[in-house]
């Protein structure tokens, strides 16, 4: 997962935590702009396997 955000244009992979339990992957942390929260979330869902994708806890930097 984390190496999927690693090569997502403009994801700032560091700065994201990954944590996976039963296919609902939660993304947390901060990113530049909300285009790549975006962007992380569709990568997320994008991935086998994955159900749903929690991004409550993923933000734009103010």
């Amino acid at each position: 997962m984390k190496s999927e955000l690693a090569t997502t244009k403009d994801v700032k992979s560091m700065d994201i935590s990954v944590k996976t339990v039963n296919g609902v992957v939660t993304l947390t942390g901060t990113q530049q702009s909300s285009d790549a929260v975006q962007k992380a979330v569709a990568t997320a869902r994008g991935i086998k396997g994955v159900k749903d994708v929690d991004a409550t806890s993923l933000t734009v930097k103010q």
